[in-house]
């Protein structure tokens, strides 16, 4: 433990119950709003992530689910036609 944390936990133990769930609100609510700013910091990253690989590829770069089952069928029936 730093010798930062250890004074705050001093100067916290040497608060009254009020001051202590005080600042225990204040540290909660800043944690909230870290994890809400990380949070949509990684959705506008990968926002912007899925616009750059739209505007490359296209909305359906890949083709549909139809394609890939049709793709995987047709390669397993050579599969067993280079078999027999």
């Amino acid at each position: 433990m730093s010798a930062l944390e250890q004074e705050i936990l001093e100067k916290f133990r040497q608060l009254d119950g009020a001051s202590r769930d005080h600042v225990l609100e204040v540290l909660q609510h800043e944690s909230d709003s870290l994890t809400t700013a990380d949070e949509q910091t990684w959705l506008d990253r990968a926002t912007q992530f899925r616009l750059s690989l739209r505007e490359k590829y296209g909305f359906h770069p890949f083709g549909s689910i139809q394609d890939l089952l049709d793709e995987v069928r047709e390669e397993r029936l050579n599969d067993l036609m280079d078999r027999y």
